[in-house]
């Protein structure tokens, strides 16, 4: 399953928090539209992330209560949100927790996570991108999947934190300035999404979801990676698609949803 959140905060048209990520989830499902693959994917544009993830928390808890073997039967979420800032780093979920955790909804990793990051990891290794991990508990929709066991990962580009000086040197941009200096606000418009890694991200959600997709190796063993990955071969079929997609994804992602306030006092979230 692989979902973004369609909301924003009220103060802000929210294009790269978070129509980065529900563009870049449109522009994996039309590419993978016509991929005939062995395991169903899901595709999911959330409601109320901003207000304590009301929409995935609703998805799960009624699944929960009403359909739990459809709960079981997720093998594992994917999480985009915020994958366009300007001053980006390439981070990915840390699924097996060796970066520790920094926030205080910290949550344990369900066994699996860590072939999710492996496979992120992989993925730019393959094509020589530097990336990095960032704490699974970095609040967004994927924690309420690994709250109820299910193992979780993604993508994110950063947000109010700091560059530091070794990551404008892996990555370029500003050393010292935020990552989205238009975080929440009403300056993240068009111009405060960088295109080339909003496509860099997404490239790399469409190798892991096929990836997976083709193969969880679902045997009782904790998940892990198809045999052979990454497939870059497969991708390279899907990019023309994704390339076409992900720059009218922005517009379209965020011209479908519905802003929805954030409540006052709520605790941070993309």
């Amino acid at each position: 399953m692989l979902g973004a959140h369609l909301d924003s905060v009220r103060e802000s048209p929210g294009l790269n928090d978070n129509g980065s990520g529900a563009a870049g989830v449109l522009a994996v499902a039309e590419a993978l539209a016509g991929t005939d693959t062995r395991n169903r994917v899901r595709f999911a544009w959330w409601g109320a992330e901003e207000v304590d993830y009301n929409g995935a928390d609703h998805y799960v808890s009624d699944l929960r209560a009403n359909d739990p073997a459809a709960l079981d039967d997720i093998a594992l979420y994917l999480n985009l949100d915020m994958i366009g800032s300007p001053n980006y780093g390439r981070f990915v979920y840390d699924g097996d927790t060796s970066g520790g955790g920094r926030h205080d909804d910290s949550v344990e990793a369900p066994a699996g996570s860590e072939a999710i990051e492996v496979a992120f990891r992989g993925y730019f290794e393959s094509v020589a991108m530097a990336a990095e991990e960032v704490p699974l508990d970095d609040g967004s929709d994927h924690l309420v999947f690994a709250e109820a066991g299910i193992p979780a990962g993604g993508l994110f580009t950063g947000d109010t934190g700091e560059k530091t000086r070794q990551q404008a040197e892996r990555y370029g941009g500003e050393a010292g300035a935020d990552y989205d200096p238009c975080y929440h606000s009403a300056c993240d418009d068009m111009d405060n999404v960088d295109l080339q890694v909003l496509e860099e991200m997404s490239d790399a959600t469409a190798a892991v979801v096929l990836g997976f997709a083709s193969s969880t190796i679902d045997d009782g063993a904790p998940l892990r990676p198809p045999d052979g990955w990454p497939r870059r071969s497969a991708l390279e079929e899907l990019r023309p698609v994704l390339t076409a997609l992900v720059v009218l994804g922005v517009v379209a992602a965020v011209a479908g949803g519905v802003v929805v306030a954030a409540r006052r006092g709520a605790r941070v979230r993309r």
